[in-house]
């Protein structure tokens, strides 16, 4: 990492932490885990240009984990620098070492997309198939899970920058192909698409972290009403211009809303959903999911659920609650 000198990296290096190490701190890197590195009688005199401290100080290695790298780097440092550097993961060097420690031909070939097998053939090395199997999967981290979120919400912002620079026939086109309503002036245009692009970045973002909650009100207004707000009655009909309420004839009611889950494998969330962004009731499960993938091609966004015999369920490799909670952006207004 590159150490920038900044007022804040000067008052950790006023407590007498070395640039490097102050600079790390700064920039927002774990503070707990660079102190203990700093502290560590292992560590000695190395300085935060070394792999495996360097591992620490990007955010990519524990100190326990630089530890069990130090003696590594002295015979492949540049291995063990694909850690610091984010390259490749613990666990994929782990494997080159455990197969291939001390052969330096192997190592280089290896981080240059050789063969494991090849290599081990050629050396007439024994290395286990479940380390050649860790090796061939190349090693490459998982993507932060925040910036997955973050790439959602640039697409979306991106796709209402240019829904809203079109004429009035290109809208029409591109709300016909969403099955989102056509009839109004240009801004309840604006307004429906906006809502369906949230919509469907929350079902994106729920489908990688089931911690974030999905809710929001329905694409098109035509959608029954759900409560009435002069006698908070549920049953309406519908009358030759509008919704009315069974109870009372009123008229006031609010836009339909999904009430808040995060559960989207319950067949109830995501119906509900579904109904929400005017995919058709009668659809199976599956022609259900297919659409909203559909949906999600068309921005780039993710989509990490499948369908089984009718049955929704989550293919992310992230863990629930992973994500950081970040202020909710309405990118309508942008």
């Amino acid at each position: 990492m590159t150490a920038r000198a900044d007022p804040l990296t000067d008052a950790y290096v006023a407590l007498g932490l070395s640039r490097e190490f102050a600079a790390a701190i700064a920039s927002g890197q774990d503070a707990d885990a660079i102190i203990e590195t700093w502290k560590a009688d292992w560590r000695g005199d190395l300085t935060g240009k070394h792999p495996a401290i360097k591992a620490v100080l990007n955010g990519n290695a524990t100190p326990e984990q630089a530890k069990s790298l130090i003696e590594a780097a002295d015979e492949h440092p540049d291995l063990v620098l694909l850690v610091a550097e984010g390259t490749k993961t613990l666990q994929w060097v782990a494997a080159v070492l455990k197969g291939f420690r001390s052969h330096h031909p192997a190592v280089t070939a290896i981080i240059g997309g050789a063969d494991p097998g090849v290599a081990a053939n050629f050396l007439d090395l024994k290395v286990a198939k479940s380390t050649l199997d860790i090796i061939r999967k190349g090693g490459a981290p998982i993507a932060p899970i925040d910036s997955i979120i973050n790439d959602i919400d640039k697409n979306i912002r991106r796709a209402m920058s240019d829904f809203k620079s079109m004429n009035a026939e290109q809208k029409k086109k591109i709300l016909k192909a969403s099955r989102i309503r056509v009839k109004g002036s240009q801004q309840v245009k604006i307004e429906r698409y906006g809502r369906f692009l949230d919509l469907i970045s929350q079902v994106c973002k729920n489908s990688e972290d089931p911690a974030l909650s999905i809710s929001g009100p329905h694409v098109n207004e035509q959608k029954c009403p759900q409560i009435c707000n002069n006698c908070k009655g549920t049953s309406f009909y519908r009358g030759y211009y509008k919704w009315e309420c069974n109870g009372c004839s009123s008229s006031d009611f609010s836009q339909p809303k999904v009430q808040r889950f995060s559960d989207i494998t319950k067949s109830e969330n995501f119906d509900s959903i579904t109904s929400a962004l005017s995919i058709p009731a009668s659809y199976s499960r599956k022609e259900k999911l297919a659409e909203l993938r559909r949906m999600a091609k068309k921005f780039k966004l993710p989509l990490m659920i499948s369908q089984r015999n009718g049955k929704i369920s989550r293919t992310t490799k992230y863990n629930r609650g992973s994500s950081k909670p970040a202020p909710k952006s309405d990118f309508r207004k942008s």
